[in-house]
């Protein structure tokens, strides 16, 4: 394992500059309605990547929108975190908000499609009973909050498809297991995604 400062300061920037300005043109449509991201569209190795809603701000943050997320806080109280027009106004990148920095230490690929799930319409219930449904892990993370957000979308895919951007920089290997650790941390850090939030125990 190695660290190395410039390379993080470097691929820091890197990690703003979209990839992908949404996620229709890396998936393929099948005969059975669902998607899947095309083959070998992205590689499989280590990675730092981020999940940036490019949609239009207005639609993020409409009346309807849920932006209120609940957590699971100590003593297992409920603890309410809200997206307030203020906050998501402070955290946008050049028009776009940033929803999630993960990171990956084999395959890009296979992250991504854990992330979006893109076989099922939905996996939790339509409306407010969503808000109260246990949590997955955070292999899931950002359809999961993206899910809690649009309540009443019957098919999310859509609106994540056509809705959310990527951005990625290419860490493989054991060698930069400490790269891609304080590059995400750098990013959460910097870039305050909405989704990284978490709550104490």
């Amino acid at each position: 394992m190695r660290l190395n400062i410039d390379v993080i300061q470097r691929e820091m920037e890197n990690l703003k500059d979209l990839r992908n300005a949404n996620l229709l043109d890396v998936v393929d449509h099948l005969s059975d309605g669902s998607y899947r991201l095309k083959a070998n569209i992205f590689p499989s190795s280590g990675a730092v990547y981020a999940f940036w809603w490019t949609g239009s701000s207005e639609s993020f943050m409409a009346e309807e929108v849920n932006r209120i997320m609940r957590f699971k806080g100590p003593n297992g109280r409920n603890v309410n975190v809200e997206f307030s027009d203020e906050w998501i106004n402070q955290i946008h990148v050049d028009g776009k908000i940033p929803l999630y920095v993960g990171k990956t230490a084999d395959s890009l690929h296979k992250r991504l499609s854990l992330h979006l799930q893109l076989k099922t319409k939905r996996g939790l219930s339509l409306g407010e009973k969503a808000l109260s449904e246990e949590r997955k892990t955070t292999s899931n993370q950002v359809r999961d909050r993206i899910e809690r957000m649009f309540l009443n979308e019957a098919d999310i895919r859509k609106l994540m498809l056509n809705n959310i951007g990527l951005s990625y920089v290419l860490l493989d290997g054991d060698l930069e297991s400490a790269n891609r650790f304080y590059l995400e941390d750098k990013a959460i850090g910097e870039l305050l995604p909405l989704f990284n939030i978490d709550i104490e125990r």
